[in-house]
């Protein structure tokens, strides 16, 4: 019987590319784009139709996500209790949500029912009725949570935080209020639908074989859609920071959210930047967590990330701290912000941290879908897969110095938005 190797442990290899598959890409009869990810060994798929729409398009922000959600309320061949009665019979999950700049109607799904499913969908996304009792459900219900996330400090925090970096910038710093939410009626609701859901873009990910894409081309391939070409001009962000308290009684926490634009995707510096990033908040291991949550124990969590949205990126550092250590707990995360301006990162910390960021990436793209997404964060910003290998490049050439560099460069500790809600 051989003996297990026990004490040496297994070679170490860090990897210097990242290698994954790629989408592939048809054009429908009617001009829609279809991007697909064939892969996997079970018969499912996702579906997901893409419209150049979200609340950053409209005066009135709430109307987006109610549309979105209102999608599946009913069409000209089907009332929602038989929508959800089909899909459910074949074992399918819809999905809408609505974001600032897009809105996705998303649909999991065995292979085999996407004949019957593709039916559905189309009339879902061309031939929605918006009945009013459902509107007005709709409208109560998100009048509700909004209430209820009202008393969540961390969601008036990041409201707050983004309403005040934006502004009036592109429809990004608006704030939906229960008003804007009760306002809304069904012609407002269809007005909004005929102008703009444009032509979609179709993003298909799981076993995706001959026979999906003529159910496809089957399916949506006779659809006539407006262009939906809007035209957003070329509108500069004019930021100026701003700081903000907002007393919260009866909370015993404060949320605490600092930031400031910073450089986005098709940026030049941008994978230095994220390593940046990552080294002050991005990882278990990283600078903040370090300090704020092991060393000063004023948090169970802190976080640095960058949020893109497609006309601007930002800086956001957030966390949740009790209401009398804010102050504290602010001051420490602008002297760790310091430091990287002042001290040269340790050579070790550094490729630790390198090593974290390829690692991660290769463990997040374990399915079809994953794969998808990967591909949508890359398409909808104008680039294509090289953008990875630039990870992999800048990884290679990283230094103390460059961080240090990237550090001076784009931080202005005054120049940070501060909210701090509780």
């Amino acid at each position: 019987m051989a003996i297990l190797e026990r004490k040496n442990p297994p070679p170490f290899k860090v990897s210097d590319n990242l290698s994954f598959q790629q989408a592939e890409h048809i054009l429908l009869p009617n001009g829609i784009p279809v991007f697909y990810i064939n892969s996997g060994s079970q018969a499912v798929m996702r579906i997901e139709v893409i419209f150049n729409t979200g609340s950053s398009l409209d005066e009135n922000p709430a109307i987006p996500s109610i549309v979105a959600e209102s999608l599946t309320e009913g069409t000209n061949s089907y009332s929602g209790d038989e929508i959800s009665r089909l899909l459910a019979g074949y074992g399918a999950y819809i999905n809408t949500q609505s974001g600032f700049d897009r809105t996705v109607v998303e649909v999991y799904l065995m292979n085999k029912h996407l004949g019957q499913i593709g039916k559905i969908l189309k009339e879902i996304i061309t031939v929605p009725v918006f009945p009013e009792n459902e509107i007005s459900r709709i409208k109560k219900e998100q009048v509700s949570q909004l209430l209820v996330n009202l008393e969540r400090t961390s969601f008036v925090a990041t409201r707050e935080f983004r309403a005040r970096l934006f502004r009036d910038y592109r429809g990004y710093g608006k704030i939906i209020t229960k008003e804007d939410i009760k306002s809304i009626d069904a012609a407002s609701i269809i007005d909004f639908f005929g102008r703009r859901y444009g032509k979609p873009t179709i993003v298909l990910s799981g076993l995706i074989d001959e026979e999906a894409l003529h159910n496809i081309r089957e399916s949506f391939g006779d659809l006539t859609f407006n262009s939906n070409r809007l035209s957003r001009g070329l509108k500069k962000l004019n930021y100026s920071p701003t700081k903000k308290y907002i007393s919260k009684s009866g909370s015993s926490q404060s949320s605490i959210r600092l930031g400031m634009p910073c450089p986005g995707k098709t940026d030049p510096d941008y994978w230095k930047y994220r390593i940046l990033i990552t080294a002050l908040g991005g990882y278990f291991g990283s600078r903040l967590m370090k300090s704020i949550r092991e060393e000063k124990g004023l948090t169970y969590g802190i976080y640095a990330q960058i949020a893109h949205l497609e006309f601007a990126s930002y800086l956001q550092i957030g966390a949740d701290v009790k209401k009398k250590n804010r102050k504290e707990a602010v001051s420490a995360i602008k002297d760790e912000m310091v430091r990287l301006q002042t001290d040269l990162m340790d050579v070790g910390e550094l490729e630790l941290l390198v090593n974290y960021m390829k690692g991660s990436y290769q463990t997040r793209l374990n399915s079809p879908f994953a794969l998808a997404d990967h591909f949508k964060s890359i398409h909808f910003h104008g680039l294509n897969y090289n953008f990875f290998d630039r990870f992999f490049e800048e990884a290679k050439m990283i230094t103390p110095e460059i961080i240090q560099d990237m550090a001076k460069k784009y931080w202005d500790i005054d120049a940070l938005t501060e909210v701090v809600v509780g």
